[in-house]
């Protein structure tokens, strides 16, 4: 291949990082909205469902990404890796990139498991919320199930008397 050829290619794959990169931001801040909805007093299941559907997309840019990354890559593979000096700055920055696309990913799924532990504390408390509930309305139920055949009893007995 030509090198004007390979560097264009190599200026592809900066660009594509570049793009995840924003991508992952993007993701990031989504994650944090999900932190937010999960820690507040009520807890809005369409405003999350939001955010997740946002993220859908997100994920899916990721993979388009991914995808013309690792066609691009495979193409001058051999080229790069054989003439690591002639690229040595774009390969620097390559580096560069992919270390803070790791990072990102990194820090996105530490987000992840702790958004999932929020909701499912979330869940709990309204499990028991809602079990306490239903304890309380049997309770009551039966106290006033109860009082009404006392009362009942006690007027039958008070007609028999008379």
């Amino acid at each position: 291949m030509i090198m004007n050829d390979i560097t264009n290619y190599i200026d592809m794959l900066i660009e594509s990082l570049k793009q995840k990169k924003d991508v992952l931001i993007q993701i990031k801040e989504q994650n944090q909205r999900q932190s937010e909805i999960t820690k507040k007093e009520v807890f809005k299941l369409e405003e999350f469902d939001n955010t997740i559907k946002a993220k859908d997309k997100l994920i899916k840019k990721i993979s388009v990404l991914d995808d013309g990354f690792n066609t691009i890559y495979e193409r001058i593979r051999v080229e790069l890796l054989g003439n690591k000096l002639k690229y040595k700055n774009k390969i620097e920055e390559l580096k560069k990139l992919v270390s803070e696309v790791a990072e990102l990913g990194i820090s996105i799924q530490v987000q992840e498991e702790k958004n999932r532990q929020s909701i499912t504390q979330s869940f709990k408390d309204k499990k028991k919320e809602i079990k306490k509930f239903k304890n309380s309305k049997a309770s009551a139920t039966t106290y006033y199930k109860n009082m009404n055949n006392v009362s009942k009893e006690q007027s039958f007995f008070l007609d028999k008397k008379k």
